[in-house]
């Protein structure tokens, strides 16, 4: 970014930044993987991008304190943009966005204790003009999915764990620039390692511009 400020991408799903012109280096993990992030672009010392070898694309609003991913068709192993909504991937090809790569999602966990139950809560706030956080709870260790739909039933967004996501709290920020006002559903369903479900619920929320 400059002279002081500056990120890498490392492997096995981390970065790290500095403030200090490299003299320290501090790593920031995102709570999904993503493997090696292989390619980096910052428009302003908040929002930046991260390509990788799989089909997402790192971003973050906040200088990297929390990362998200946004959706891309294949591999994005280089990314570049001329402002904060056009640019470009490649790897076996490329991909172009006109709206900053739209939908951003990413999770925070909070697992320093044990629920009694599997709970999913109302989001917040609702209605929403494009961010919304929508809580659950896990029981015990499980293989999570939460998928948000339109009213048509079409799947508009699908988070799932990557591996068993531990027992405790968690909260999962939907971004829904670049979707239009209307009713949205999304729904929970939790996996024993076994494939067993053990847990499945939906709840209404509404998108207002």
């Amino acid at each position: 970014m400059n002279e002081n400020s500056g990120w890498v991408g490392l492997a096995n799903s981390r970065l790290a930044r500095t403030t200090n012109g490299g003299l320290n280096w501090s790593y920031q993990l995102p709570n999904f993987s993503v493997g090696s992030t292989t390619d980096l672009y910052f428009y302003d010392s908040l929002k930046g991008w991260g390509g990788t070898r799989l089909s997402r694309i790192l971003k973050t609003t906040t200088s990297g304190n929390v990362w998200g991913y946004q959706r891309d068709s294949s591999a994005s192993y280089t990314i570049s943009f001329i402002d904060s909504s056009n640019g470009w991937t490649g790897d076996m090809g490329v991909s172009h966005t006109t709206n900053g790569g739209g939908i951003i999602t990413h999770i925070n966990s909070y697992t320093n204790f044990i629920p009694e139950d599997y709970k999913l809560y109302q989001n917040y706030p609702n209605p929403f003009n494009s961010q919304t956080k929508i809580s659950f709870e896990v029981k015990s260790n499980s293989f999570v999915k939460l998928i948000i739909y339109d009213i048509t039933g079409r799947e508009i967004n699908i988070w799932q764990s990557n591996g068993i996501l531990l027992s405790g709290r968690h909260e999962f920020l939907f971004d829904a620039k670049g979707l239009s006002s209307g009713v949205y559903f999304y729904k929970l369903e939790a996996r024993t390692q076994d494939g067993v479900v053990v847990f499945s619920k939906s709840k209404k929320m509404i998108l207002s511009k």
